[in-house]
């Protein structure tokens, strides 16, 4: 994809930024989560050996000025790191206004990302191979292949799992498998986290399944692939037993990271360059990766739908999807399409797991995707569609900031183990409905 195609997107988003500042609040800093916050950290990026860096050689500018970027939300300052998925600051009205990306992008305020999976999968050193290991946990023997496949210490990943943020370790420290079945958090919030942090995560990680779900690889950029930072997230994977790994079907650097997720142009160029380097990433790692449907609000060089898009590229890059409802619906919204019938479009059979989340409601016709909230009706009818359609998948549950207090946070997790079990018995019925009016029909 010529990088001249990229550029110009990346110089409007600039633009933005600065030209945000001068717009009036749309409502104040306790009601909007998108008013601007003071920050003293950001990203932990894999190139930065400290916490709290704003990435490539934005440590200095971040001492000195105090924030990661133009508008980061409260939360990245508490959490250590810069944003995810926004077009600049209090600028979702102005692009429900006017329908431009650049000078009025809506933001989300995804701060925080998942990871981890805690399992053998494929990849797995010789030694346990050899001995059917999986870390300290045997997967017993003929389980390797299998383990290989599912990405399980002899187990399939099932159940609702939970976002891992760093505020939540404390208060999730007495749950087990029983409330929770796995887990996620973004490497790059991980990486080189040492000292009592690094002591709880690991904690987790020998008590739960974890997923990995990757915030700056910039699967879509025209910057060159970030070697060092994938080394980084396969030697933590390998630490943490961790076997799947996915990321945003986006961009987040352009010659720099932008602590954004930008919308990859829709055409078949790009579909063939996201492909391509998701083969090095696979082929690197050792093991398929997942992509997930991102939000956004605006299409620069749209050539083709968004489903056409997305299926494109899973196509042509022969990995997997991680399906988020949540940004589905926000999507629907936003550039006003059916909801269910572009779910139903999906690769339903390459779905590696779900996401499920809350959203900000800006305006009547306007959704911004922040992981603030709490989930909403239509977003829980379209897991329980997903289910529906695909069978009944791993589901995460994303909290990235106004988090509940833990009682009222596995609520929702409880909602998405109730309404897998609905579909499993809705299946079951309907096998015991076709075998009963199979019988009848052979009886007559």
């Amino acid at each position: 994809m010529a990088k001249k195609l990229m550029t110009p997107l990346a110089a409007a988003v600039g633009a933005a930024f600065v030209a945000s500042v001068t717009l009036t609040p749309v409502v104040n800093a306790a009601e909007n989560p998108f008013a601007a916050q003071p920050l003293t950290s950001g990203y932990n990026l894999a190139s930065s050996h400290a916490e709290g860096k704003c990435g490539e050689g934005m440590a200095k500018k971040a001492a000195e000025e105090g924030r990661c970027g133009e508008g980061m939300a409260k939360k990245a300052h508490e959490e250590g790191k810069c944003g995810e998925g926004k077009c600049g600051e209090g600028m979702a009205k102005k692009a429900h206004e006017e329908g431009k990306c650049g000078e009025g992008m809506a933001k989300k305020a995804h701060e925080e990302g998942k990871c981890g999976e805690g399992k053998c999968g494929e990849g797995m050193t010789k030694k346990a191979a050899e001995e059917g290991k999986c870390g300290e946990g045997k997967c017993g023997e003929g389980m390797v292949k299998k383990a290989a496949k599912e990405g399980a210490c002899g187990a399939v990943l099932q159940g609702a799992g939970l976002g891992l943020r760093r505020s939540l370790l404390g208060d999730l420290e007495s749950i087990t498998t029983d409330d929770v079945q796995f887990m996620e958090v973004a490497p790059e919030n991980w990486i080189h986290v040492g000292g009592r942090l690094g002591k709880q995560f690991r904690q987790y990680t020998e008590r739960f399944p974890f997923l990995c779900h990757g915030l700056s690889l910039s699967i879509g950029s025209t910057d060159a692939l970030d070697m060092s930072l994938l080394a980084n997230i396969k030697k933590f994977m390998k630490i943490h037993n961790i076997s799947r790994y996915s990321e945003h079907l986006s961009y987040c650097s352009d010659g720099g990271h932008l602590y954004d997720l930008m919308p990859i142009p829709f055409t078949q160029e790009a579909i063939k360059h996201v492909a391509v380097r998701v083969g090095v990433v696979q082929d690197f790692l050792g093991e398929r990766i997942a992509l997930e449907n991102s939000s956004y609000y605006c299409a620069p060089q749209q050539e083709m739908s968004e489903i056409e898009f997305i299926n494109g590229v899973i196509a042509e890059a022969d990995c997997d999807l991680l399906l988020d409802v949540n940004n589905i619906y926000v999507n629907s919204i936003n550039h006003r399409y059916d909801p269910f019938q572009f779910l139903q479009q999906l690769p339903l059979e390459k779905i590696a797991y779900v996401h499920v989340a809350g959203h900000y409601e800006e305006a009547e016709d306007l959704r911004v995707d922040t992981h603030g909230a709490d989930v909403i009706d239509p977003v829980w009818e379209l897991l329980q569609t997903a289910y529906e359609h695909a069978g009944v998948i791993p589901t995460l549950l994303e909290r990235d900031f106004n988090i509940p207090p833990v009682d009222q946070l596995l609520l929702e997790v409880e909602t998405i183990r109730r309404i897998q079990a609905q579909a499993e018995s809705l299946k079951d019925g309907s096998m015991v409905n076709s075998g009963a009016n199979a019988l009848a029909a052979h009886s007559v």
